[in-house]
């Protein structure tokens, strides 16, 4: 099972990682076209900072493959600092995110060592 939760969190990394960029596109669009048209009760968008993010779930997503414990942190991070770009449009992408670490915080090898003589206690 070890490999296969890896995998499983790999995809939905990724999966993650694509409805994020796409709600940060959107989200971003929408602001600067509302802003064009004149509306001033609109907030400042971060569509950089967003893209950041994506970019950190991309990459914790691949390093669930590897390492899983640093790609449950930054698949975290990515889905915590989406909400705070996009707020409560991050509920699409941050389901993903927190599945993906949660697999891959799962999947992590045991650092129990075997007692030298081989006998459980």
């Amino acid at each position: 099972m070890g490999i296969i939760g890896r995998i499983v969190a790999f995809i939905l990394g990724l999966i993650a990682s694509a409805i994020a960029l796409a709600v940060d596109v959107l989200y971003s669009t929408v602001h600067r076209i509302s802003g064009v048209l004149g509306s001033s009760s609109i907030d400042q968008t971060h569509g950089f900072i967003g893209f950041l993010l994506v970019l950190v779930g991309v990459v914790g997503s691949i390093l669930a493959l590897f390492a899983p414990l640093p790609a449950a942190v930054l698949l975290l991070a990515a889905g915590i600092g989406m909400f705070f770009v996009v707020k409560g449009y991050a509920l699409f992408s941050i389901v993903f995110f927190v599945l993906a670490a949660v697999l891959a915080f799962a999947e992590r090898p045991s650092r129990r060592v075997p007692p030298p003589d081989g006998v459980p206690r």
